[in-house]
């Protein structure tokens, strides 16, 4: 059994906690002291860092007044250097144009923009593959046609009158597409070889024949088919014309205005190659007949056309006409000229024109020849395009030698070329 506990252990034990408890005091009051010594040893460094910390201040704010002085002065002197190459607050000698250079101005503003380079370079990447297309078809169909891109400007569409006598032509084209087109603008020049003859078509003419191309090549292996549609012949028009543009010039009239005889020997150029097929000679003189007193009359002598060999083209005659005046009603026409062989195309003849007075003093007659084109001059002209157009199924040696970068076709290449096209039409 526990015994009780005495009186005297209870005293010990509580002695023991006391002592234990001043113990503790004591070295806590020592370390007290000791840390009071050492706030104070630490006080005088903490005073010292103060000082040197407000001083550093100092030093950076002044170094940073003057680095934004500096900086002030450098913006405000590139500002000013910047405002003197601005040419919107650049000084003008003379803000004010005159009437003659406001009026070249608006000229040359009008010449650059009755280009239609972007317009063109445009039309041709959409109707490319269009394009293409129709040719496929013309070389599986057996149509000895070619279509090719080409510039078509004011004039190149005006039928022959020669045409519109022997054929039935009419000025009323089917094409209203072409006409009322700005010029000028992206056609196509339909080759036709089995007919002899080079036409011109628009872009939308091209879409609709190509739709009718495409059910005609739809049934060719399937003729007990074929024979049931009602089709014309896309390839072909209702009344074919005989005589095809072959060049043309430009005759200025200022000798007209001044009442006084020119003579003229002008390059006749292709209008789908602009390059020289002969040079024609004529004049301009005075005429004395009588005309409204807003109009000016004159006279045009066809002499000649040198150059022009009759292998490329026979019954070859010339339409005068002023582009934008005179080119619905007022064309005029020489006789057809034949068995020239290679001697001058002589026309000799005197035709009566006129022009208002309202024109401009830089408006020019039109000289375009017309002619039947002979097999060679087909050939010819379908050498020079094909080259570009690559739309014909051409053997493969011939087309690598055609189109490998940083290469010409040689003269034997090219003479091959030649001849296995003309085999080909054959």
């Amino acid at each position: 059994m526990p015994s009780t506990p005495r009186q005297g252990d209870s005293d010990d034990k509580l002695k023991d906690v006391r002592e234990e408890l001043q113990n503790q005091l004591e070295r806590q009051k020592e370390e007290f002291q000791e840390q009071l010594k050492s706030a104070e040893a630490a006080n005088v460094e903490v005073e010292e860092i103060k000082k040197e910390k407000v001083r550093m201040e100092n030093t950076l704010k002044e170094l940073k007044e003057d680095m934004q002085k500096q900086l002030n002065l450098q913006r405000k002197k590139y500002e000013e250097k910047i405002e003197k190459m601005d040419p919107l607050k650049r000084p003008k000698a003379n803000p004010k144009l005159s009437e003659e250079e406001v009026m070249r101005a608006k000229d040359v503003i009008k010449v650059w923009r009755s280009r239609h380079y972007v317009k063109m370079a445009e039309a041709v990447l959409q109707s490319a593959a269009t394009l293409k297309e129709a040719q496929i078809m013309s070389n599986e169909l057996d149509e000895s046609v070619v279509f090719q891109f080409t510039v078509v400007d004011v004039g190149h569409s005006v039928c022959s009158s020669y045409d519109m006598m022997l054929n039935g032509l009419t000025d009323e084209s089917d094409d209203i597409a072409l006409e009322e087109a700005p010029k000028p603008c992206i056609g196509i020049r339909v080759v036709d070889y089995r007919n002899g003859v080079v036409r011109l078509w628009s872009l939308n003419k091209l879409l609709e024949r190509v739709r009718i191309m495409r059910q005609m090549h739809q049934y060719l292996d399937q003729p007990e088919y074929a024979q049931h549609l009602s089709l014309d012949n896309p390839f072909v028009e209702a009344c074919m014309p005989s005589y095809t543009l072959v060049g043309e010039a430009e005759v200025p009239l200022r000798a007209v205005f001044e009442s006084r005889v020119q003579d003229f020997a002008l390059e006749v150029l292709s209008p789908y190659t602009s390059s020289t097929i002969g040079i024609i000679k004529l004049s301009l003189e005075p005429s004395h007949a009588r005309a409204p007193s807003n109009t000016l009359k004159f006279n045009v002598v066809m002499h000649e056309l040198i150059g022009f060999a009759e292998r490329e083209g026979t019954e070859v005659h010339a339409q005068l006409f002023i582009p934008g005046i005179s080119e619905e009603d007022g064309i005029t026409t020489t006789q057809m000229i034949n068995e020239f062989d290679e001697g001058p195309v002589r026309f000799g003849s005197v035709h009566s024109m006129s022009v208002p007075l309202s024109a401009p003093s830089d408006v020019t007659l039109r000289a375009a020849r017309s002619s039947q084109m002979s097999p060679q001059c087909i050939s010819t002209s379908y050498l020079a395009g094909m080259i570009c157009a690559t739309a014909l199924p051409w053997p493969m040696d011939l087309a690598r030698e055609l189109t490998r970068p940083n290469s010409s076709p040689k003269k034997s290449t090219i003479f091959c070329l030649e001849s296995r096209l003309k085999s080909w039409m054959k």
